[in-house]
């Protein structure tokens, strides 16, 4: 259903109606359509946890575009936001980074990097997604401080070359390409 361009599969990844349904509003109409992060966020975490990390990366890098032209255009994070166009829900409230900020934060680390936590164990997980250079700095897990990185890459075969710094003893799963191999830091 997230596939289909007649139910989720919208301009704006993922209205909260289907398309299909005579209820559903372009605009948003709130439960009527509009995309809401929080809701979007839950249905990536749920797709990670079965596996579907390239669905949850796709719908991520789409919501985080559709939130950045909607900010340049406006200057403000939305509680909502339209499906089929770059605007805001109708209606949606303006400044609401509350769970507004779900999608250009927790989904930009968690689903476009592909960086997951797991703090009990001082390990990261990382799916490597991006082409590009990318990482984060000063990334909590738990009593350690992290900073990783991974050098931009020509194409998707290329080996990630990861860098990893942390204050604490830490591990990090990399998965590229359906292989994993782990790096054991040591400070």
């Amino acid at each position: 259903h997230l596939e289909n361009e007649n139910e989720f599969k919208r301009p704006h990844r993922i209205p909260s109606l289907s398309y299909d349904n005579p209820h559903y509003c372009p605009e948003g109409d709130y439960f009527n359509g509009s995309v809401w992060p929080q809701l979007n966020y839950m249905v990536m975490c749920g797709l990670r946890k079965y596996g579907y990390h390239d669905l949850a990366y796709e719908i991520a890098r789409n919501h985080i575009d559709c939130v950045a032209r909607v900010h340049a255009k406006t200057s403000a994070v939305y509680e909502n936001y339209a499906p089929e166009s770059v605007n805001p829900g109708k209606p949606a409230l303006a400044n609401y980074v509350g769970w507004g900020g779900l999608g250009p934060i927790a989904g930009l680390i968690e689903y476009v990097f592909g960086i997951a936590a797991n703090s009990a164990e001082f390990k990261v997980i990382w799916h490597v997604n991006c082409l590009e250079r990318h990482g984060v700095d000063n990334f909590p897990l738990g009593d350690a401080t992290v900073r990783l990185v991974c050098a931009e890459r020509k194409n998707r075969e290329e080996p990630a070359q990861i860098t990893v710094q942390a204050d604490m003893p830490i591990t990090v799963e990399v998965i590229q390409n359906g292989t994993s191999r782990i790096i054991h830091y040591e400070p």
